[in-house]
């Protein structure tokens, strides 16, 4: 008996990203259930198809890999840009800005 499930068990992941378009990754038992009735050559049919989604799964994660770090770096100049923007606009405020009590009030008190 396979230590692997033989019924009812589906895996599948979807992955989306702009550069890398849609794929659909489904593997069900069967890609794993190995029985003792099987020929060398289904067997062997059986690893090559295997090792195909390997190596399509292996590209796919470089390519996510690689869109991972080019967002990250994205991530890490747009934080130093606000962190620019909030000195700017914290030495703005006590240069143009008068305190409460440097200020008249309004004409209408």
């Amino acid at each position: 008996m396979s230590p692997f499930p033989t019924s009812g068990c589906i895996a599948s992941a979807r992955l989306a990203s702009p550069k890398l378009g849609r794929y659909r990754i489904k593997l069900s038992s069967k890609d794993f259930a190995v029985t003792t009735s099987e020929s060398t050559e289904q067997l062997q049919l059986r690893i090559e198809e295997l090792e195909t989604k390997l190596a399509f799964q292996d590209t796919t994660i470089a390519d996510l890999n690689q869109e991972v770090s080019a967002h990250q770096e994205l991530i890490d100049k747009l934080q130093q840009q606000v962190k620019l923007m909030f000195r700017q606009v914290n030495d703005l405020k006590g240069s143009n800005m008068a305190s409460e009590s440097e200020e008249t009030p309004p004409p209408h008190y």
